[in-house]
């Protein structure tokens, strides 16, 4: 789902009356949770910014797979060359400091 240049992907539904959001990153701007309430884009408040230093990283995922518990994302890339001479992020994880 794109948003504004933003790519949001659904990550779950809390107590039925809001969702949660992963807010991929994109040039210029860090990636993050984001929750949604029932009164839609109005409602949108920012759960967790991801830091600026891993946007690159971030970004370079294009959010393969995507698994979030207990206020962690774990993000997988959508591709992997396999060439050894490429360094390539394999997963990148991200929580608040104070779960």
């Amino acid at each position: 789902m794109k948003s504004e240049g933003s790519t949001l992907h659904p990550l779950r539904e809390e107590s039925g009356t809001s969702a949660l959001v992963y807010e991929a990153s994109r040039p210029g701007q860090e990636g993050g949770i984001i929750r949604f309430g029932p009164g839609g884009v109005d409602t949108k408040k920012q759960v967790l910014l991801h830091p600026q230093s891993a946007r690159p990283t971030e970004h370079a995922m294009l959010a393969g797979r995507l698994a979030y518990v207990n206020g962690r994302i774990v993000i997988t890339p959508s591709i992997v060359s396999g060439k050894d001479t490429e360094r390539e992020a394999r997963m990148i994880s991200f929580a608040p400091e104070n779960p």
